[in-house]
Protein backbone atom coordinates (compact mmCIF):
# COMPACT_ATOMS: atom_id res chain seq x y z
CA UNK A 1 0.00 0.00 0.00
CA UNK A 2 1.07 3.67 -1.10
CA UNK A 3 1.65 6.33 1.27
CA UNK A 4 -1.30 8.07 -1.02
CA UNK A 5 -3.72 5.12 -0.56
CA UNK A 6 -2.65 5.12 3.28
CA UNK A 7 -3.52 8.33 3.33
CA UNK A 8 -7.09 8.47 1.61
CA UNK A 9 -7.85 5.35 4.02
CA UNK A 10 -7.32 7.85 6.66
CA UNK A 11 -9.04 10.37 5.50
CA UNK A 12 -11.93 8.64 4.50
CA UNK A 13 -12.48 7.85 8.31
CA UNK A 14 -13.86 9.95 10.74
CA UNK A 15 -11.52 9.82 12.56
CA UNK A 16 -9.23 12.19 10.50
CA UNK A 17 -11.88 14.59 10.48
CA UNK A 18 -12.79 14.29 13.72
CA UNK A 19 -8.96 14.45 14.77
CA UNK A 20 -7.83 17.16 12.00
CA UNK A 21 -8.98 21.27 11.59
CA UNK A 22 -10.42 22.65 8.71
CA UNK A 23 -7.85 24.00 6.89
CA UNK A 24 -5.79 20.84 7.11
CA UNK A 25 -8.13 18.81 5.67
CA UNK A 26 -8.59 21.45 2.67
CA UNK A 27 -5.05 21.77 2.12
CA UNK A 28 -4.49 17.83 2.01
CA UNK A 29 -6.92 17.46 -1.31
CA UNK A 30 -6.02 14.96 -4.32
CA UNK A 31 -4.21 17.62 -6.05
CA UNK A 32 -2.44 19.50 -3.13
CA UNK A 33 -1.07 16.27 -2.04
CA UNK A 34 0.46 15.73 -5.47
CA UNK A 35 1.99 19.29 -5.79
CA UNK A 36 3.58 18.74 -1.89
CA UNK A 37 4.65 15.23 -3.03
CA UNK A 38 6.39 16.52 -6.08
CA UNK A 39 7.93 19.58 -4.42
CA UNK A 40 8.86 19.28 -1.09
CA UNK A 41 8.81 15.38 -0.03
CA UNK A 42 10.17 16.29 3.30
CA UNK A 43 7.96 18.52 4.16
CA UNK A 44 5.15 15.84 2.93
CA UNK A 45 6.66 13.63 5.25
CA UNK A 46 6.44 15.16 8.50
CA UNK A 47 3.50 16.89 8.17
CA UNK A 48 1.95 13.24 7.00
CA UNK A 49 3.51 12.24 10.62
CA UNK A 50 1.82 14.37 12.50
CA UNK A 51 -1.96 13.45 10.82
CA UNK A 52 -1.39 9.95 12.18
CA UNK A 53 -2.86 9.58 15.63
CA UNK A 54 -2.20 6.34 17.71
CA UNK A 55 -4.81 4.98 19.36
CA UNK A 56 -4.07 2.59 23.00
CA UNK A 57 -5.80 -0.17 22.41
CA UNK A 58 -4.44 -2.65 25.57
CA UNK A 59 -1.81 -2.21 27.92
CA UNK A 60 -0.01 -5.68 28.61
CA UNK A 61 1.25 -5.49 32.26
CA UNK A 62 3.57 -8.62 32.99
CA UNK A 63 1.57 -10.90 35.20
CA UNK A 64 3.14 -12.50 38.41
CA UNK A 65 1.71 -15.57 40.20
CA UNK A 66 2.67 -16.17 43.96
CA UNK A 67 3.40 -19.64 44.43
CA UNK A 68 1.54 -21.52 46.18
CA UNK A 69 3.62 -22.78 48.85
CA UNK A 70 4.01 -19.44 49.55
CA UNK A 71 0.49 -18.90 50.92
CA UNK A 72 0.34 -22.83 52.84
CA UNK A 73 3.46 -22.61 55.04
CA UNK A 74 4.12 -18.99 55.61
CA UNK A 75 2.52 -17.04 58.23
CA UNK A 76 2.82 -13.12 57.81
CA UNK A 77 2.77 -10.98 61.31
CA UNK A 78 2.75 -7.31 61.82
CA UNK A 79 4.41 -5.28 64.56
CA UNK A 80 4.39 -1.62 63.75
CA UNK A 81 5.57 -0.46 66.95
CA UNK A 82 9.33 -1.42 65.68
CA UNK A 83 12.22 -3.63 67.26
CA UNK A 84 14.14 -7.25 67.16
CA UNK A 85 11.67 -9.83 66.61
CA UNK A 86 11.35 -12.29 70.17
CA UNK A 87 9.65 -15.54 70.49
CA UNK A 88 9.60 -16.94 74.63
CA UNK A 89 8.58 -20.80 74.38
CA UNK A 90 7.01 -22.80 77.25
CA UNK A 91 10.04 -25.50 77.11
CA UNK A 92 7.68 -28.04 79.88
CA UNK A 93 4.39 -28.50 81.25
CA UNK A 94 4.97 -28.47 85.09
CA UNK A 95 4.61 -32.25 86.53
CA UNK A 96 1.96 -32.93 89.25
CA UNK A 97 3.14 -32.71 93.12
CA UNK A 98 2.07 -34.41 95.52
CA UNK A 99 -0.45 -32.55 97.89
CA UNK A 100 1.26 -31.49 100.90
CA UNK A 101 -2.18 -30.96 102.99
CA UNK A 102 -2.90 -34.47 102.44
CA UNK A 103 -2.29 -36.69 105.93
CA UNK A 104 -1.88 -33.39 107.42
CA UNK A 105 -0.66 -34.14 111.24
CA UNK A 106 -0.50 -31.89 114.06
CA UNK A 107 2.02 -29.61 114.43
CA UNK A 108 2.84 -29.85 110.85
CA UNK A 109 2.61 -26.93 107.94
CA UNK A 110 2.30 -26.24 104.48
CA UNK A 111 5.20 -23.54 102.95
CA UNK A 112 3.35 -22.10 100.46
CA UNK A 113 6.57 -20.38 99.27
CA UNK A 114 8.55 -22.83 97.70
CA UNK A 115 10.18 -22.17 94.62
CA UNK A 116 9.57 -24.16 91.93
CA UNK A 117 10.72 -23.27 88.02
CA UNK A 118 9.66 -24.80 84.44
CA UNK A 119 11.99 -24.35 81.80
CA UNK A 120 11.13 -22.11 78.79
CA UNK A 121 13.33 -20.52 76.48
CA UNK A 122 13.78 -17.37 73.62
CA UNK A 123 15.22 -16.74 70.38
CA UNK A 124 15.48 -13.30 68.41
CA UNK A 125 15.31 -12.48 64.71
CA UNK A 126 16.53 -9.48 63.07
CA UNK A 127 15.42 -8.06 59.93
CA UNK A 128 16.94 -9.00 57.13
CA UNK A 129 14.50 -7.97 54.20
CA UNK A 130 14.88 -4.40 52.58
CA UNK A 131 13.29 -3.35 49.86
CA UNK A 132 13.58 -0.19 47.32
CA UNK A 133 13.41 0.35 43.78
CA UNK A 134 12.72 2.80 41.54
CA UNK A 135 11.20 3.44 38.06
CA UNK A 136 11.29 6.34 35.46
CA UNK A 137 9.16 7.68 33.32
CA UNK A 138 9.86 10.37 30.44
CA UNK A 139 7.72 13.53 30.14
CA UNK A 140 7.16 12.95 26.72
CA UNK A 141 5.90 9.21 27.19
CA UNK A 142 3.02 11.09 29.33
CA UNK A 143 2.50 13.46 26.38
CA UNK A 144 2.15 10.99 23.71
CA UNK A 145 -1.57 11.06 22.23
CA UNK A 146 -3.28 8.28 23.54
CA UNK A 147 -6.36 8.24 22.03
CA UNK A 148 -8.18 6.18 24.84
CA UNK A 149 -10.12 7.56 28.01
CA UNK A 150 -7.63 7.04 31.39
CA UNK A 151 -4.62 5.84 28.94
CA UNK A 152 -2.49 8.16 30.66
CA UNK A 153 -3.69 6.63 34.16
CA UNK A 154 -3.56 3.30 32.83
CA UNK A 155 0.23 3.70 31.92
CA UNK A 156 1.12 5.35 34.63
CA UNK A 157 -0.24 2.38 36.86
CA UNK A 158 1.28 -0.40 35.12
CA UNK A 159 4.69 1.55 36.21
CA UNK A 160 3.77 1.61 40.07
CA UNK A 161 2.19 -1.78 39.71
CA UNK A 162 5.44 -3.17 38.37
CA UNK A 163 7.18 -1.91 41.20
CA UNK A 164 5.28 -3.31 43.89
CA UNK A 165 5.28 -6.99 41.50
CA UNK A 166 8.82 -6.67 41.78
CA UNK A 167 8.24 -6.40 45.70
CA UNK A 168 6.56 -9.33 45.88
CA UNK A 169 8.59 -11.70 43.70
CA UNK A 170 11.77 -10.99 45.89
CA UNK A 171 9.82 -11.44 49.29
CA UNK A 172 8.89 -14.94 47.39
CA UNK A 173 12.25 -16.04 46.95
CA UNK A 174 13.68 -14.95 50.17
CA UNK A 175 11.06 -17.05 51.57
CA UNK A 176 12.05 -20.26 49.09
CA UNK A 177 15.29 -19.68 50.12
CA UNK A 178 14.86 -20.00 53.82
CA UNK A 179 13.15 -23.00 53.53
CA UNK A 180 16.06 -24.62 51.32
CA UNK A 181 18.44 -23.33 54.29
CA UNK A 182 16.40 -24.93 57.02
CA UNK A 183 16.33 -28.35 54.99
CA UNK A 184 20.09 -27.98 54.27
CA UNK A 185 21.27 -26.66 57.57
CA UNK A 186 24.56 -27.96 59.46
CA UNK A 187 23.85 -26.61 62.76
CA UNK A 188 26.63 -23.67 61.91
CA UNK A 189 24.09 -20.91 62.10
CA UNK A 190 21.17 -23.06 61.64
CA UNK A 191 19.57 -25.43 63.82
CA UNK A 192 20.06 -28.94 61.92
CA UNK A 193 17.01 -31.32 61.41
CA UNK A 194 17.13 -34.27 63.41
CA UNK A 195 17.30 -38.16 62.33
CA UNK A 196 14.07 -38.63 63.02
CA UNK A 197 13.35 -35.73 60.47
CA UNK A 198 14.98 -36.98 57.57
CA UNK A 199 13.93 -40.02 55.09
CA UNK A 200 16.42 -40.79 52.44
CA UNK A 201 17.83 -44.00 50.59
CA UNK A 202 19.15 -45.24 53.71
CA UNK A 203 16.93 -45.17 56.03
CA UNK A 204 14.41 -46.01 52.81
CA UNK A 205 16.16 -47.87 50.04
CA UNK A 206 13.05 -47.44 47.97
CA UNK A 207 13.65 -43.67 47.64
CA UNK A 208 16.63 -44.10 45.37
CA UNK A 209 13.90 -44.93 42.59
CA UNK A 210 11.77 -42.30 43.13
CA UNK A 211 12.55 -41.14 39.69
CA UNK A 212 12.70 -43.99 38.32
CA UNK A 213 11.46 -44.45 34.66
CA UNK A 214 10.97 -48.35 35.38
CA UNK A 215 7.01 -48.53 36.41
CA UNK A 216 8.04 -51.70 38.70
CA UNK A 217 10.98 -49.28 40.54
CA UNK A 218 8.88 -45.99 40.87
CA UNK A 219 5.71 -47.87 42.20
CA UNK A 220 7.81 -49.57 44.89
CA UNK A 221 9.21 -46.03 45.39
CA UNK A 222 5.85 -44.87 45.52
CA UNK A 223 4.36 -46.91 48.09
CA UNK A 224 7.12 -46.33 50.90
CA UNK A 225 6.75 -43.04 49.97
CA UNK A 226 3.40 -43.22 51.08
CA UNK A 227 3.06 -45.39 53.63
CA UNK A 228 6.32 -43.47 55.53
CA UNK A 229 3.23 -40.55 55.30
CA UNK A 230 0.97 -42.23 57.19
CA UNK A 231 3.07 -43.56 59.71
CA UNK A 232 3.79 -39.85 60.04
CA UNK A 233 -0.31 -38.96 60.49
CA UNK A 234 -0.11 -41.25 63.00
CA UNK A 235 2.38 -40.29 64.98
CA UNK A 236 0.59 -37.30 65.09
CA UNK A 237 -2.95 -38.44 65.79
CA UNK A 238 -1.77 -40.83 68.26
CA UNK A 239 0.99 -38.46 70.22
CA UNK A 240 -0.27 -35.93 72.35
CA UNK A 241 3.22 -34.08 72.53
CA UNK A 242 6.21 -35.05 70.36
CA UNK A 243 9.64 -33.54 69.38
CA UNK A 244 10.82 -35.83 66.76
CA UNK A 245 9.71 -33.65 63.68
CA UNK A 246 11.63 -29.90 64.59
CA UNK A 247 15.07 -29.01 64.88
CA UNK A 248 15.04 -27.59 68.54
CA UNK A 249 13.37 -30.58 69.74
CA UNK A 250 10.40 -29.33 71.25
CA UNK A 251 7.51 -31.64 72.54
CA UNK A 252 3.80 -30.43 71.82
CA UNK A 253 0.93 -31.51 70.06
CA UNK A 254 1.62 -31.86 66.17
CA UNK A 255 -1.54 -31.51 63.97
CA UNK A 256 -1.68 -32.80 60.11
CA UNK A 257 -4.11 -30.01 58.79
CA UNK A 258 -1.29 -27.47 59.24
CA UNK A 259 1.06 -29.27 57.34
CA UNK A 260 1.49 -29.50 53.63
CA UNK A 261 3.49 -31.95 51.69
CA UNK A 262 5.76 -29.83 49.31
CA UNK A 263 5.93 -32.18 46.68
CA UNK A 264 8.30 -31.64 43.25
CA UNK A 265 5.74 -31.36 39.96
CA UNK A 266 8.06 -33.80 38.47
CA UNK A 267 7.70 -36.80 40.96
CA UNK A 268 3.56 -35.63 41.17
CA UNK A 269 3.71 -36.16 37.79
CA UNK A 270 5.41 -39.44 37.58
CA UNK A 271 3.13 -40.85 40.47
CA UNK A 272 -0.12 -40.18 38.17
CA UNK A 273 1.58 -41.89 35.15
CA UNK A 274 3.16 -45.35 36.63
CA UNK A 275 -0.37 -45.43 39.27
CA UNK A 276 -2.18 -48.19 38.36
CA UNK A 277 -0.04 -49.37 35.36
CA UNK A 278 1.20 -52.78 36.45
CA UNK A 279 -2.53 -53.83 37.25
CA UNK A 280 -4.45 -54.92 40.75
CA UNK A 281 -2.53 -58.62 40.32
CA UNK A 282 0.50 -57.09 40.83
CA UNK A 283 -0.10 -54.48 44.09
CA UNK A 284 -0.46 -51.85 41.84
CA UNK A 285 -1.15 -48.20 43.66
CA UNK A 286 -4.51 -46.06 41.98
CA UNK A 287 -5.59 -42.96 43.19
CA UNK A 288 -2.59 -42.38 45.69
CA UNK A 289 -2.58 -38.43 45.19
CA UNK A 290 -6.03 -38.06 46.63
CA UNK A 291 -5.70 -40.15 49.47
CA UNK A 292 -2.56 -38.88 51.15
CA UNK A 293 -3.19 -37.76 54.62
CA UNK A 294 -1.50 -34.09 54.05
CA UNK A 295 -2.66 -31.52 51.00
CA UNK A 296 -0.16 -31.97 48.17
CA UNK A 297 1.33 -28.44 47.27
CA UNK A 298 3.53 -28.70 43.98
CA UNK A 299 6.79 -27.12 43.78
CA UNK A 300 10.00 -26.87 40.75
CA UNK A 301 12.18 -27.71 43.12
CA UNK A 302 13.38 -27.70 47.26
CA UNK A 303 17.13 -26.29 46.95
CA UNK A 304 18.66 -23.08 47.04
CA UNK A 305 18.64 -21.65 43.22
CA UNK A 306 21.76 -20.98 41.65
CA UNK A 307 22.91 -19.93 38.35
CA UNK A 308 25.88 -21.96 36.57
CA UNK A 309 27.80 -22.47 33.69
CA UNK A 310 26.07 -24.34 30.80
CA UNK A 311 29.23 -26.11 29.86
CA UNK A 312 29.88 -27.75 33.21
CA UNK A 313 26.83 -27.34 35.43
CA UNK A 314 29.49 -27.00 38.47
CA UNK A 315 30.70 -23.59 38.12
CA UNK A 316 28.55 -21.30 40.20
CA UNK A 317 27.83 -18.16 38.70
CA UNK A 318 27.61 -14.73 41.01
CA UNK A 319 25.41 -11.71 40.58
CA UNK A 320 27.24 -8.54 38.31
CA UNK A 321 25.81 -5.07 39.32
CA UNK A 322 25.07 -1.97 37.28
CA UNK A 323 27.92 0.49 37.78
CA UNK A 324 25.73 3.25 38.58
CA UNK A 325 23.77 4.39 42.04
CA UNK A 326 21.81 1.85 41.98
CA UNK A 327 24.07 -1.48 41.30
CA UNK A 328 21.03 -3.40 40.40
CA UNK A 329 21.68 -6.76 39.26
CA UNK A 330 22.30 -7.12 35.25
CA UNK A 331 24.34 -10.90 34.74
CA UNK A 332 27.06 -13.38 36.09
CA UNK A 333 30.17 -13.86 35.40
CA UNK A 334 32.67 -16.37 37.64
CA UNK A 335 33.94 -13.49 39.85
CA UNK A 336 30.93 -11.02 40.56
CA UNK A 337 30.82 -7.50 41.59
CA UNK A 338 30.09 -4.56 40.06
CA UNK A 339 30.57 -4.18 36.71
CA UNK A 340 29.09 -3.84 32.65
CA UNK A 341 26.92 -5.76 30.30
CA UNK A 342 29.78 -6.17 28.57
CA UNK A 343 31.28 -8.41 31.82
CA UNK A 344 28.43 -10.40 32.08
CA UNK A 345 27.82 -13.86 30.65
CA UNK A 346 25.66 -14.54 27.57
CA UNK A 347 22.14 -15.87 28.38
CA UNK A 348 22.82 -18.97 26.31
CA UNK A 349 26.18 -19.77 28.32
CA UNK A 350 23.93 -19.91 31.83
CA UNK A 351 21.74 -22.19 33.31
CA UNK A 352 19.35 -21.99 36.23
CA UNK A 353 19.53 -25.17 38.48
CA UNK A 354 18.26 -26.36 41.90
CA UNK A 355 21.76 -27.06 44.30
CA UNK A 356 19.82 -30.30 45.75
CA UNK A 357 18.12 -31.91 43.24
CA UNK A 358 17.59 -35.33 45.15
CA UNK A 359 15.54 -33.92 47.89
CA UNK A 360 11.78 -34.42 46.34
CA UNK A 361 9.45 -33.47 48.78
CA UNK A 362 9.44 -31.74 52.56
CA UNK A 363 6.46 -31.93 54.61
CA UNK A 364 6.40 -28.15 56.40
CA UNK A 365 4.34 -27.21 59.08
CA UNK A 366 2.34 -23.39 58.50
CA UNK A 367 4.84 -21.28 60.43
CA UNK A 368 7.71 -22.66 60.23
CA UNK A 369 8.79 -19.81 57.95
CA UNK A 370 7.58 -16.61 58.80
CA UNK A 371 7.79 -12.82 58.34
CA UNK A 372 7.28 -10.30 60.13
CA UNK A 373 6.95 -6.16 58.55
CA UNK A 374 7.27 -2.96 60.55
CA UNK A 375 6.65 -0.12 58.05
CA UNK A 376 4.23 0.05 54.83
CA UNK A 377 4.70 -0.44 51.43
CA UNK A 378 5.34 3.19 50.64
CA UNK A 379 5.29 4.70 47.29
CA UNK A 380 6.49 8.47 46.09
CA UNK A 381 6.98 10.36 42.73
CA UNK A 382 9.90 12.92 42.17
CA UNK A 383 9.47 15.01 39.60
CA UNK A 384 12.57 16.88 37.73
CA UNK A 385 11.85 19.95 36.00
CA UNK A 386 14.88 20.06 34.35
CA UNK A 387 15.06 16.78 33.27
CA UNK A 388 11.87 16.05 32.22
CA UNK A 389 11.19 12.64 34.14
CA UNK A 390 9.11 11.66 37.23
CA UNK A 391 10.87 9.34 39.32
CA UNK A 392 8.26 6.46 40.78
CA UNK A 393 10.18 5.59 44.45
CA UNK A 394 9.17 2.26 46.40
CA UNK A 395 10.27 0.77 49.65
CA UNK A 396 9.49 -1.26 52.48
CA UNK A 397 12.08 -1.34 54.90
CA UNK A 398 12.84 -3.16 58.50
CA UNK A 399 11.37 -6.29 57.32
CA UNK A 400 12.07 -9.89 57.97
CA UNK A 401 11.34 -13.56 56.37
CA UNK A 402 13.00 -16.51 58.67
CA UNK A 403 12.75 -19.73 59.63
CA UNK A 404 11.69 -20.92 63.54
CA UNK A 405 13.25 -24.36 63.92
CA UNK A 406 10.46 -25.03 66.97
CA UNK A 407 8.23 -25.51 63.97
CA UNK A 408 7.95 -29.45 61.45
CA UNK A 409 9.99 -29.86 58.62
CA UNK A 410 10.65 -33.41 57.51
CA UNK A 411 12.48 -34.16 54.47
CA UNK A 412 12.18 -37.00 51.77
CA UNK A 413 15.43 -37.48 49.67
CA UNK A 414 17.01 -39.95 47.06
CA UNK A 415 20.18 -39.08 49.18
CA UNK A 416 21.91 -41.75 50.30
CA UNK A 417 23.35 -39.41 53.01
CA UNK A 418 20.98 -36.95 55.66
CA UNK A 419 23.32 -33.78 54.61
CA UNK A 420 23.94 -32.24 51.20
CA UNK A 421 27.04 -31.98 50.35
CA UNK A 422 28.30 -28.70 49.88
Amino acid sequence: MTNVQIYEYIKGTPTFEKWMPKVTVDIFTANGFAEYRENALPLLTDFFGLLVRVALNKIMDIRVRIPEFYNEIVEEYASMEGGITQRIYNDELPKPVSPQGFNLEEGKWVNDYVIRKTKQSQRFWKQNFFYANVQTIKEDELQKAFLKENGISEFVAMKQSGLQKAYIMAKTMLAREVLAGALQADGTTVPALQDSQIFNATTNPEFANIDSSTPVDAQAAYREFINVLDNIAGIMKTSMTTNKFNADKWGTAAYEDEHKLLLRFDIYNLIKKYEGVLGSGTGYIKNVLETLPFKVVLVDGLGHVKYVLKSDHTTILKPVYEDNTFQYQIGWNTTGGVGTLADCLPEDQIDCVDDDPDTFAALVQKGAIFSVEQTPYKTQVKQAFLGGYYNLLAKKENEQISYDAHYNIIKFTKAVSNRKKK
